[in-house]
C-alpha cells in the first residue's frame, strides 16, 4: 500500500481549522451563565422553615425596622408586621422568611429552637408565636366596662365626655348600643341626658357629636351659678356736686343752676346702671358670653362719644367701632 506523504503545511492547516474562533470562545465562556438555573435553592441546615418555603425566591421589599424582644404585646407586633408586608407582597412564604428578622433576644432564641422544617405557613408560625408570648398579651376590655365610667360630682359635661371617649377608644370591637346606654347611665341629670332619652342613637359617635352642642350651655350654666354664689361689690354712683351758692366765682345764680342741671342731665344719660371697680374673674370670655346670650334683656349702652374712634376695633355690644367687645366697660357692668 502506497502511503502518501503529507506536506508539512498540511498539518499546519489542520491545526488552524481545529482552533476555535473568537466568537466560539466567547459563547463558551458565557455558557455557564446562560444555561444556569434562574431559581436557586437556599437551604439551611437547621431552619424551622420547610423546604417549599426555603425554595421560594426572595422578592424585592423593604424589611421592617421595628423589633420584638418578648416584652410587649405579641398581637400588636403581628398586626404591625402584617400591615407592613401587605404594602409589598401577598406571598405567604415571604412572610415566613421575613418574620424572623423582626425578632430579638428571647423571641429570636424561641424561633431558633423550633424543630427543623416544622413551619409550613405563616398562620402556623403566628399561632406558635402568640402561644409562646401569651403572657405578654394585654387584657382586652369589654363594652360592659363602660358602665363603670360615671360623671363625678362637680365634673363638667366636657370633662366627662372626654374621659368616657378615651375609655371607649381603648375597647376593641366596641358594641355601639351598649356604649350609648353606658353614656346615659353614667351622666348626671342635665338637659342633654333628657335629650338622649328622647332620641334613639345607635352609635356612640352620633351621640358625642350632639353632646358637643350642649357643652357650651353647660359651661355657661356653671358661670351663672358662680355669679349667684359670689358676692359683688357695689359702688354707688357719685352724686351731683352741691350748688356753689356760697362761693363767689363771678357766676349768676341762674347760670349756675343751668350748669348744674345740664351736668345732672348728662350724668343720668350716660350712667343708667351702676359702675363697678372690681369684677369677678370668669372662666369664659365676655364676648363669648354675650354672643350666646345676645337675645337676653341687656341694658343697652349709650352711643360711643369718643372721636375719632379706631375703625379696626369693633364692639358687638355697642354695634359700633371704637374698642373691642372684650374691653367694653358697659358689657362688664352688665354681666
Amino acid at each position: 500500500m502506497v502511503q502518501h506523504e503529507q506536506h508539512p503545511n498540511t498539518h499546519q492547516a489542520i491545526a488552524l481549522r481545529s482552533r476555535p474562533e473568537p466568537m466560539v470562545i466567547e459563547e463558551t465562556r458565557e455558557a455557564p451563565q446562560r444555561y444556569a438555573p434562574r431559581r436557586y435553592t437556599i437551604q439551611s441546615a437547621n431552619s424551622p422553615l420547610c423546604a417549599d418555603i426555603l425554595e421560594e425566591p426572595m422578592e424585592k421589599l423593604k424589611f421592617p425596622l421595628y423589633k420584638y424582644d418578648g416584652s410587649t404585646d405579641p398581637e400588636v407586633h403581628c398586626n404591625t408586621f402584617e400591615q407592613h408586608m401587605m404594602l409589598y407582597t401577598d406571598s405567604d412564604a415571604m412572610c415566613c422568611k421575613v418574620f424572623p428578622s423582626t425578632l430579638l433576644g428571647v423571641a429570636s432564641g424561641w424561633y431558633k429552637g423550633l424543630p427543623k422544617g416544622s413551619v409550613y405557613n405563616y398562620r402556623q408560625l403566628e399561632a406558635e408565636f402568640m402561644l409562646r408570648f401569651i403572657s405578654r398579651q394585654q387584657r382586652k376590655k369589654t363594652s360592659g366596662e363602660l358602665m363603670a365610667v360615671t360623671q363625678k360630682s362637680g365634673e363638667s359635661l366636657r370633662d366627662y365626655l372626654t374621659r368616657f371617649n378615651n375609655e371607649s377608644t381603648s375597647i376593641l370591637n366596641l358594641q355601639q348600643e351598649i356604649a350609648v346606654v353606658a353614656l346615659m347611665r353614667g351622666m348626671n341629670h342635665c338637659e342633654f341626658k333628657k335629650y338622649l332619652g328622647r332620641k334613639s342613637f345607635t352609635d356612640l359617635g352620633s351621640a358625642l357629636v350632639k353632646a358637643h352642642e350642649y357643652i357650651k350651655s353647660d359651661e355657661l350654666m356653671t358661670i351663672s351659678n358662680h355669679y349667684q354664689s359670689a358676692p359683688t361689690r357695689y359702688v354707688a354712683p357719685r352724686l351731683a356736686q352741691p350748688a356753689l351758692q356760697n362761693q363767689n366765682r363771678g357766676f349768676r345764680k341762674d347760670d349756675q343752676r343751668r350748669d348744674l342741671r345740664g351736668r345732672d342731665h348728662r350724668k343720668q344719660s350716660t350712667s343708667t346702671y351702676p359702675t363697678f371697680h372690681e369684677y369677678t374673674p370668669l372662666n369664659a370670655p365676655r364676648a363669648a358670653i354675650y354672643n350666646v346670650n345676645k337675645n337676653e334683656n341687656w341694658k343697652r349702652p349709650p352711643p360711643m362719644s369718643d372721636k375719632p374712634r379706631p375703625q379696626s376695633k369693633y364692639c358687638a355690644f355697642h354695634d359700633d367701632c371704637g374698642h373691642y367687645t372684650e374691653d367694653c366697660r358697659d358689657l362688664k357692668d352688665n354681666i
